[in-house]
């Protein structure tokens, strides 16, 4: 990284996944709860993590890491949640999901770049002490709920079939994010 003298904040993006396991034992996830993923993915975030935090303490540079529950936006990847059912709405096409009981924080994609660009300004935040925040809306919301919602306001033409899809068996149904650290 070169001249690591003039940087005295990193900022990273992590995901709400990294609590995998830990997500069953909450109703609103802390930031404090313990890290275990249940994918590569969420497992590669966490390793990202550590290694973060290890750099940061060995250059003395702080650390802002946001760990971003169920965004969405337009430009997602087409097999995400939302990104399907827009791209579903917007042709006229029908979209099939699972039973929908899970309950998900969801947040717009514009909400997380304005949370993670007021975390370089944040006058909270220690060198040595990795700061974490999760990421959310503070309104959770089960995804047929939101998919309904969503539907209708996009003035969706297709059908919407709720419980077509079986249900993923080791996706915990709750995924709600404790958000008490996000703002000053």
């Amino acid at each position: 990284l070169g001249n690591l003298t003039n940087i005295k904040r990193f900022v990273f993006a992590g995901t709400c996944h990294e609590y995998g396991e830990s997500a069953n034992e909450y109703t609103y996830i802390p930031t404090t709860a313990p890290l275990k993923p249940l994918n590569s993915y969420a497992s590669s975030k966490v390793g990202c993590f550590f290694l973060l935090k290890q750099f940061c303490l060995e250059n003395d540079i702080e650390l802002v890491y946001g760990r971003i529950f169920s965004a969405y936006g337009i430009g997602q990847d087409k097999r995400n949640f939302w990104q399907g059912l827009y791209n579903s709405a917007i042709r006229g096409d029908d979209f099939e999901m699972t039973s929908g009981i899970q309950i998900r924080d969801f947040i717009k994609a514009e909400m997380v770049a304005v949370h993670l660009l007021q975390s370089l300004f944040r006058t909270d935040v220690k060198k040595g002490i990795p700061f974490v925040i999760n990421i959310g809306s503070g309104n959770e919301i089960s995804l047929a709920e939101f998919a309904i919602s969503e539907w209708n306001r996009l003035d969706a033409k297709g059908n919407l079939y709720i419980g077509n899809i079986k249900d993923r068996g080791n996706e915990p149904l709750r995924y709600v994010p404790d958000i008490s650290n996000l703002f000053i």
